[in-house]
């Protein structure tokens, strides 16, 4: 069947949003992105298992909420770690589309617990209500998410909030499309970097409050988002001129 306006949608975004988080460094040959069906929200898009530098939307994969592959690709295989997407878009009606990777950045706030992750910067207030963290107990697994109880369980500690961090595998973020994901992502790890720069002179930050960021969410993504979207867009175009046909509208 041929794909209606707002699944080309979908599928063009999942490929444009994965090109650009690999541009932009926050994913390597890891991590993966995934978006809710507009047409069934019982499942969601999600590339077989490739680096996301590569990902085109024939490589795109149908999958339903508890991992099970409803539409594949013929000798290819899904991310092991589907299971935690579909978990939280099972748990969170509120969120269509899921990122998990492990950028430097976060991982120190990952592993000490007496060094949080803060909203240091007014982009880091755009989680104005702040960070969930999981860690996990099942040691068969390597700390790799990807059996249903443990993609449950990161699910419940993601609870409310936009983004989680696991202990030293990463971080997981939640919103309601991917251009707005793509661009609090990048800004997440932009905090985390300064974070790191003011951890290091032993000073304590004056932070932004949860009103601050409540405020400075709703207002840039109704005034600026667009906007970014189509800068990082560019930025991705550059310098892979094969997603140029991609518009994701």
């Amino acid at each position: 069947m041929k794909d209606t306006q707002a699944v080309r949608k979908a599928k063009e975004q999942l490929v444009l949003g994965s090109r650009i988080l690999a541009n932009e460094g926050i994913v390597d040959g890891l991590g993966h992105l995934s978006v809710r069906n507009p047409d069934n929200p019982n499942t969601f898009f999600q590339s077989k298992s490739i680096s996301p530098e590569f990902m085109t939307i024939d490589d795109i994969m149908e999958i339903a909420l508890d991992g099970t592959v409803v539409v594949g690709i013929e000798g290819e295989k899904p991310f092991g770690e589907r299971i935690m997407h579909g978990a939280i878009l099972d748990a969170r009606p509120d969120l269509n589309c899921v990122f998990h990777s492990h950028p430097l950045p976060i991982i120190p706030f990952s592993v000490c617990e007496e060094m949080p992750l803060k909203p240091v910067m007014v982009y880091g207030s755009l989680f104005y209500n702040g960070f969930a963290y999981y860690d996990n107990p099942d040691v068969s697994s390597g700390t790799l998410i990807v059996s249903q109880e443990e993609g449950k369980q990161v699910a419940e500690a993601l609870g409310d909030k936009y983004a989680c961090l696991l202990r030293g595998h990463g971080l997981v973020t939640g919103a309601q499309n991917i251009p707005e994901l793509v661009f609090d992502t990048i800004l997440l790890i932009k905090n985390a970097e300064v974070q790191l720069s003011i951890e290091a002179t032993g000073k304590q930050p004056k932070l932004s409050s949860s009103e601050e960021g409540l405020a400075f969410r709703t207002f840039i993504h109704q005034n600026a988002l667009q906007r970014c979207w189509d800068y990082y867009v560019a930025r991705a175009k550059k310098v892979m001129p094969d997603i140029n046909d991609l518009t994701g509208i």
